[in-house]
């Protein structure tokens, strides 16, 4: 409406904002045709920086997979590790897209996602079993984990995770 009226400014300020406050991917595309030869870059990186610092860690990301923005959104998940929960159903198709080229950023979501399921109790555990043997993997495929907890230390916080009443073999 605003661009047919000739207030095309008015019309790239409010596709922004409502990019902004909504991380819809939609929104950005429309923001970033209509930029000229190189702010979309500029656009396109402070967009990066807004999801990756979304209060909604898992929101934030789900924006940066999708849209893809690999590597930043393997920065995020490294840089704010603590901040997910892994019961997103998209965290296994987050683990695919990232382990070959960012399998550390790819250990701490199905880790995330592992914790989560061992919350839920003794009807998850084969899945949280798979995913520890995923996650084994991957850390060996990452290397050196600075920062991140060794595997034996992930599988101790498992079964301090799950229930006292009943122990599992985790990895």
């Amino acid at each position: 409406m605003l661009e047919a009226e000739g207030r095309s400014e008015e019309a790239q300020a409010a596709r922004w904002t409502a990019f902004s406050q909504t991380l819809d991917p939609r929104h950005l595309r429309d923001f970033v045709a209509r930029l000229p030869d190189f702010d979309d870059v500029e656009a396109i990186d402070r967009a990066h920086a807004l999801a990756a610092a979304w209060s909604d860690a898992s929101r934030g990301l789900a924006f940066l997979m999708e849209w893809p923005a690999l590597r930043e959104a393997a920065a995020m998940v490294m840089a704010r590790a603590d901040h997910f929960r892994g019961l997103n159903d998209a965290v296994p198709l987050w683990v695919s897209r990232l382990e070959d080229r960012y399998p550390a950023a790819a250990l701490v979501l199905i880790r995330s996602r592992a914790r989560a399921l061992a919350q839920l109790g003794p009807t998850r555990v084969e899945e949280v079993r798979t995913l520890s043997t995923e996650a084994a993997d991957l850390a060996i495929q990452a290397g050196p984990l600075d920062g991140l907890e060794t595997h034996a230390a992930f599988i101790d916080s498992l079964e301090a995770l799950s229930s006292r009443s009943v122990r599992h073999r985790w990895g």
